[in-house]
């Protein structure tokens, strides 16, 4: 009897311990999977430049511009380089083209001041799950900091459950780097709230142990002050204009234009010290040069805005796209300088 005791004892003992030991398993995998990819780590308010790709006159890439190209940027008050995004007409890119523009953008990183150097978030996304799962694989060997992942978006997803399987399919060829998901419904077409999202892909059995956050290019401020507090607001979400109602909100980084950047510093600022109408007045300088912009060919015009703030010309976007003619681009700079943007030179 004192022996049938002592195994039911011990193997209850044992049971005891296993299933803590598998309990603290399992709770250290969902702490290390689920939320603990925050990004960028240290970062309270990101500066995110979507920069164009640059082409030579018989459209192929021109990687020699890229150095003066990330001067540029981060003089510019730029922390986060978004590569490979509309901007940069993924698209109109290979697959090659887009890591070998990784590859030379890590290196001019890498060859910048040590107290300048931003992070690398590197679009592998794509209309073909094959081919996003082979730049997503390749992104941290070519020199991504992460990985930003559009939806398929001609095949699309039918529900938000699908495009959360969808973009983890993608993420777990990058384990290691944090994921943010791309959501530009104006563009791709792929439309489902944000918050619900975010909510899903936390999921720590079905959804993306790598998410770290949402690339929000949508005018939808209440979705993405639902969104902002997600997983205990541990996501981080970028935001283009309205830049200033995006940082009421929650959003934790501005999508701009290079050269635009130095404003949204400022607003920035004047947000965190509660001076709001100098903010204001800011973010209505920003949205009258963003019409601007729109009003002269869009990106079309805005790519060649670093040339015009004596950095580097950019060239021609690939077809279909047009570019600015001379005539056009001068009418652009001189409607730049009525406004006292872009400085008179004498």
């Amino acid at each position: 009897m004192t022996r049938m005791l002592a195994s039911i004892l011990l193997n209850t003992h044992s049971f005891t311990m296993k299933t803590t030991t598998s309990f603290l398993f399992m709770a250290a995998w969902v702490t290390a999977t689920h939320g603990a990819m925050t990004w960028p780590a240290g970062v309270e308010y990101s500066f995110v430049d979507p920069v164009f790709t640059a082409y030579n006159e018989d459209f192929t890439v021109d990687y020699s511009r890229i150095p003066e190209y990330a001067k540029q940027s981060v003089e510019s008050g730029v922390n986060v380089i978004l590569l490979g995004g509309s901007t940069a007409e993924w698209p109109s890119l290979t697959r090659d083209e887009r890591l070998n523009l990784l590859k030379a953008w890590r290196a001019a990183v890498d060859d910048l001041d040590g107290a300048l150097k931003p992070q690398i978030l590197f679009h592998a996304g794509d209309i073909s799950i094959a081919n996003a799962q082979y730049l997503a694989s390749n992104a941290k060997a070519y020199g991504a900091d992460a990985v930003l992942i559009v939806s398929p978006c001609i095949m699309a997803p039918s529900t938000v459950e699908v495009l959360v399987t969808t973009i983890a399919s993608i993420a777990k060829e990058a384990p290691d780097l944090p994921c943010i998901y791309y959501h530009y419904p104006a563009l791709y077409h792929v439309d489902f709230p944000m918050d619900e999202f975010l909510a899903l892909a936390n999921d720590p059995q079905t959804g993306i142990p790598t998410i770290a956050g949402v690339k929000f290019i949508d005018s939808d401020m209440k979705t993405l002050t639902n969104a902002s507090g997600v997983a205990n607001a541990s996501m981080t979400l970028f935001n283009n204009d309205p830049l200033l109602a995006g940082m009421v909100a929650g959003s934790k980084g501005a999508i701009s234009y290079t050269n635009i950047f130095p404003m949204v510093r400022d607003m920035h600022a004047a947000f965190k010290s509660n001076a709001m109408e100098k903010a204001r007045e800011i973010q209505r300088q920003i949205l009258t040069i963003d019409m601007m912009v729109g009003k002269f060919g869009g990106k079309s015009a805005a790519r060649n805005l670093p040339m015009l703030f004596g950095g580097p010309a950019l060239g021609m976007p690939r077809p279909p796209l047009v570019g600015q003619s001379p005539a056009e681009l001068a009418e652009f700079k001189a409607a730049l300088e009525s406004t006292g943007f872009l400085p008179k030179k004498n």
